[in-house]
């Protein structure tokens, strides 16, 4: 009896550590996964940013021409 008891708590001890491993890679891939939610906001925030001075900057250049040939002035 005692060894079917010892084989048990080994079996159940492999269980418990299989399911800790699983839980921590779990969390590890949870950690990594917000990370790269994090990257790819603060790019996309960026390029959001750069989208806007390009315009802004292409309004800048062509207003200011469009607005001196409807003057007559060059």
């Amino acid at each position: 009896m005692a060894c079917i008891s010892t084989d048990a708590t080994d079996d159940v001890g492999c269980e418990v550590a299989l399911l800790w491993a699983i839980v921590l890679s779990v969390t590890n891939l949870a950690a990594v996964l917000a990370s790269l939610v994090l990257i790819v906001s603060k790019r996309t925030i960026e390029c959001c940013k750069l989208t806007k001075l390009v315009t802004l900057e292409l309004i800048l250049a062509f207003g200011n021409r469009g607005s001196l040939q409807g003057s007559g002035e060059y």
